[in-house]
């Protein structure tokens, strides 16, 4: 704005503040305002609620003058996890800190400037690490990073991996410097900005502010993270970050994503007839669907199936007589099974073959069955 009530923003960040005064002009004490970072070009800021926590300026989705706004800005790349008191591991030795990373989008985002590779997003605040040149987070990825070098320390890899079930092609990076406070702390995620004039050389390249979550340890933030095993897991990827009410006390899923925040990864779930969406019952980390002692959170540690394996049905014929052939398929505890057969043309009725008693515990049943000179279909009913 131009003229002697003109003003200018800094493109390298400023503040804003509106203040109350009466009809004489004098201040009635009142007033509103916030500091804001850097922006690229085009990029307005705007209010984001915090719930109870108050409110904040952020990058929006789009300028939007004289129109409500659209919201904040979230992504692509986002914090997903945190974990910042975990327990210990043994007598003395404390759990490792962690803070998760996760590509919300379907295009792999590479965290350095496309022209200038040395310049590379960076964790700041609470610890301070910038990521090595040449990372790319995949599509719908997550990378880790952790406070020591996964390139120098391998013993400390090896019992990361080991401590949070991390799967090998999960990237971790470090080391950061600084550690993540038990008591709370803000961690900000920043990306290089657009080359801008100014600085010593006459190019000012700032950082931008892609999210920050000021954690705390205390209400309204969950009270169940510090020292128990449990992280900080954010409900919604898709929503503004720094909002206690968009985070939760969740087992510790390093790499992997949670959406009921059971200890159990989304894919794990899927794989073993379990729903992402629910941490009650069956569907939970407690939960024992096959009733053979073991909870699909140990099942899931371990490496076994929640179930003793989906009922798959094999077909062969008979090592020990030639004129028939077995079909076996594994049960588990508490269910009944019924196989059945039809002839393979078509409008054949299904025929009853054998009926296998409740299973009292995980096993494979085998059938011994009349081999048959035509196509036969095989099915299992469970109930």
């Amino acid at each position: 704005m131009s003229g002697p009530e003109g003003f200018g923003l800094s493109a390298s960040g400023d503040e804003a503040y509106l203040f109350s005064a009466d009809a004489e002009g004098r201040l009635t004490g009142q007033v509103h305002g916030f500091a804001f970072g850097a922006a690229d070009p085009g990029i307005s800021f705007g209010l984001q609620s915090l719930g109870s926590s108050g409110q904040v300026l952020v990058e929006q989705i789009e300028p939007t003058p004289g129109y409500p706004n659209r919201g904040a800005r979230v992504g692509p790349v986002v914090i997903s996890e945190i974990m910042y008191a975990p327990e210990p591991v043994g007598p003395g030795v404390v759990g490792e800190e962690f803070i998760e990373l996760h590509n919300l989008s379907n295009l792999p985002v590479p965290l350095s400037d496309p022209t200038e590779p040395a310049l590379t997003w960076r964790l700041s605040e609470a610890v301070d690490l910038a990521f090595p040149p040449g990372l790319v987070l995949p599509s719908q990825g997550h990378i880790v990073a952790v406070s020591f070098d996964p390139h120098q320390d391998l013993g400390r890899v090896l019992a990361f991996r080991q401590q949070y079930h991390v799967r090998e092609d999960v990237p971790l990076v470090g080391p950061w410097r600084g550690d993540l406070d038990d008591g709370g702390e803000s961690l900000c995620l920043l990306r290089p900005a657009q080359p801008r004039s100014g600085g010593s050389d006459g190019v000012q390249r700032p950082y931008l502010l892609v999210e920050q979550v000021s954690y705390r340890s205390s209400a309204p933030w969950s009270i169940d993270v510090n020292g128990t095993g449990l992280s900080l897991g954010r409900l919604s990827p898709h929503t503004y970050a720094d909002n206690p009410e968009n985070w939760r006390a969740m087992w510790p899923t390093p790499g992997a994503h949670d959406s009921d925040g059971d200890g159990l990864p989304d894919d794990w779930e899927l794989a073993n007839g379990l729903s992402p969406y629910s941490a009650a019952g069956h569907d939970g980390g407690t939960g024992d669907p096959d009733g053979n002692g073991l909870s699909n959170r140990e099942a899931y540690w371990t490496d076994q199936p929640a179930w003793f394996g989906p009922t798959q049905i094999e077909c062969a014929v008979n090592p020990d007589d030639p004129d028939s052939m077995l079909v076996a398929f594994n049960a588990s505890p508490g269910r009944r099974y019924r196989l059945f057969s039809r002839a393979g043309h078509a409008g054949a009725s299904w025929e009853l073959e054998f009926d296998v008693p409740p299973i009292l515990f995980a096993q494979t049943v085998s059938v011994s069955l009349p081999r048959s000179d035509v196509a036969r279909w095989y099915r299992v009913q469970v109930d």
